[in-house]
């Protein structure tokens, strides 16, 4: 129950809006239970169609995304997992 209601939390954050930037989404539940965020993304696509940004990602994946985005300022930082050191620049 608590997964939905993050999920839902999230959603209103967002002001049931569609967020086609990452940059820009204004928030995203970042798991490590991947059937949650491929359940999530199953269903968010279905309402908003497919070219948005999901509501819900695994931690793996935004962590490949902030390298793909910038490898090397994670480089630079000596990524170690923490994605909030990465983000802040630390």
């Amino acid at each position: 129950m608590r997964d939905l209601d993050s999920l839902t939390a999230i959603y209103r954050i967002r002001g049931g809006e569609v967020r086609r930037r990452i940059e820009s989404s204004g928030a995203i539940l970042v798991t490590t239970n991947s059937r949650l965020a491929h359940a999530s993304r199953l269903f968010f696509h279905e309402v908003f169609g497919r070219r948005t940004v999901s509501i819900c990602t695994t931690d793996h994946s935004l962590a490949a995304l902030v390298w793909l985005m910038n490898p090397s300022q994670v480089s630079r930082t000596g990524f170690d997992g923490d994605l909030r050191q990465t983000r802040s620049g630390s």
